[in-house]
């Protein structure tokens, strides 16, 4: 009998072990189903204006319910995004085909000046890591739906009409006669209105595909870029300024339509950049790294011990984060001497959409929410505030410390931008360039799909303070030295480009990168 009783309670463990793993493997199983079995692609969406019109009020409503710091980017940016949601259906309801509502639905989360808010561009869903995402990416409809969007896309690229690029160059909006294909009388002019709207009010009261940020040294919200056209979309009347002070009129055409037809194609065609590169004189190292999650650490540490001067340069402008832990095991020990631990305090709204983060019982046993009585935050019809700790630890492993120079942009985000705010907070490197990103303090974003379109975004769903009090997500960490790229230093790489000369190397960048030019005169005059 007492064999029958062990050997059945031994049944029942294994089974209950089975069951544990399939849930715990669940989504690699969907993937494999996938991979064996693909979901086939839709032919035909077309959508009625109910439905993109319901899958609207699914996104305003996630991000306003479940981003604690929804309201606080109105400080800086100077409109509140809650308040502009009429208007932003408007825009939907205006919309005439599936290609027009993806197009809306990427420009309205970039009015939402959050590092990891956005809608992801539907060939690199399955690339997510993050909340929600394997949920998401083993999705067959998510799948099948998302191969259409792709198709889409690629089939409205517009090469019929001439593109005026005006890019974002310290506090102005100049033209790019490189990735432009219009031409103006001079290469050398200044987009200053457009309909009889200053260009700085113009982008904060129109929506965009170009992301907006904040510009620290100039102190005002600005957009990577305006592009405008000869052909389709809202006739404009603009105003441009030339080098000697001329300013012309020109009628051009305002489209988020072809702005995104001209993105999607310059993507496309953009220069890959490598992992990192590594230059060392006797006098000082740079090293460019463009994220914390590439496979080349031990060599970035080992070139670290090895380094026979005490001045370095990191340039973190292109890094979009990774792992939190990258900096702290493969940078960090090599560069300084002592121990540091960080604590930051998050805040998640326990809203419908955040279920999938609070309900899941791995975060539950990761993050350890607890409600809180006071937070900075405020949230939407009494929906309760949990909070949670983010902890990053720091061994030192250097003798002394080495001289540090961090070199930073709006580009700069996520664990990129936990690794500037600690060093800072610890007074261990000087951070020079323009605020960060910020969404370092936090721990991940989350993955949602729309429910008729089943386009796929993400978005933040936590909050941080800074060590000064600001919003980490709003103001990102701030610079200690402002410094942004000069015009003329613009106009120095848009000519190496034009003549076909390297721009990628250390040597090319010291004749146009303002900042990294002062960094080095810097090293050299403490010499």
């Amino acid at each position: 009998m007492k064999k029958k009783v062990i050997s059945l309670i031994g049944i029942l463990w294994a089974c209950l072990c089975v069951v544990f793993v399939i849930i715990i493997l669940k989504y690699n199983v969907k993937g494999i189903i996938n991979s064996v079995f693909p979901p086939e692609e839709i032919q035909e969406l077309n959508l009625t204006e109910e439905e993109k019109l319901e899958d609207f009020n699914f996104f305003f409503n996630t991000v306003t319910s479940s981003m604690p710091m929804i309201n606080e980017y109105d400080s800086v940016y100077g409109f509140n995004i809650t308040e502009r949601k009429d208007y932003y259906q408007e825009m939907v309801k205006s919309t005439k085909n599936d290609y027009e509502f993806y197009c809306v639905m990427v420009a309205l989360t970039q009015e939402i000046p959050s590092f990891h808010t956005d809608l992801v561009y539907p060939d690199s869903i399955n690339t997510l890591h993050c909340y929600n995402s394997k949920k998401i990416s083993t999705d067959r409809a998510v799948i099948s739906y998302n191969r259409y969007w792709a198709d889409i896309i690629e089939d409205n690229i517009d090469s019929t009409c001439n593109y005026y690029v005006f890019t974002y160059v310290d506090g102005e909006y100049l033209f790019n006669w490189i990735e432009s294909t219009g031409v103006l009388e001079e290469e050398t002019a200044q987009l200053i209105e457009i309909d009889g709207v200053a260009v700085d009010d113009f982008i904060t009261s129109n929506i965009s595909v170009y992301n907006l940020f904040y510009d620290g040294k100039n102190e005002k919200p600005c957009r990577t870029k305006i592009v405008l056209n000869d052909l389709n979309g809202d006739c404009k009347k603009v105003k441009i300024k030339f080098a000697d002070g001329t300013v012309i009129e020109k009628q051009l055409c305002y489209s988020i339509y072809m702005e995104e037809a001209f993105l999607h194609q310059n993507t496309s065609n953009a220069v890959e950049y490598e992992d990192y590169t590594f230059y060392e004189t006797d006098e000082y190292a740079y090293i460019s790294l463009n994220n914390m999650s590439n496979p080349y650490g031990e060599d970035i540490k080992d070139k670290l011990n090895n380094l026979s001067c005490s001045n370095i340069i990191i340039d973190l402008r292109e890094n979009y984060g990774g792992n939190t832990q990258y900096a702290a095991k493969y940078i960090y020990p090599s560069l300084f001497s002592k121990d540091i631990d960080e604590v930051s305090n998050w805040y998640l709204p326990d809203s419908d959409a955040n279920k999938v983060i609070v309900n899941d019982w791995a975060n539950r046993l990761v993050h350890k929410f607890n409600s809180v009585d006071e937070s900075p935050y405020e949230t939407e019809n009494g929906i309760e505030l949990l909070c949670s700790i983010s902890e990053q630890n720091y061994r030192g492993g250097n003798e002394n410390d080495k001289n540090v120079i961090l070199i930073t942009s709006q580009k700069t985000g996520s664990a990129a931008d936990r690794f500037v705010s600690d060093m800072k907070k610890n007074n261990l490197a000087l951070v020079v360039g323009n605020n960060t990103g910020g969404e370092g303090l936090m721990y991940s974003y989350n993955a949602m799909s729309l429910p008729n379109s089943r386009l796929v975004f993400i978005y933040m769903p936590s909050g941080a303070k800074n060590p000064d009090g600001s919003d980490n997500s709003v103001s990102g960490t701030k610079a200690d030295v402002y410094i942004n790229l000069s015009k003329e230093d613009f106009n120095t790489y848009n000519e190496m480009i034009e003549s076909g000369e390297d721009y990628t190397s250390f040597e090319a960048k010291m004749k146009y990168d303002t900042i990294l030019k002062y960094c080095v005169n810097l090293l050299e005059e403490n010499k």
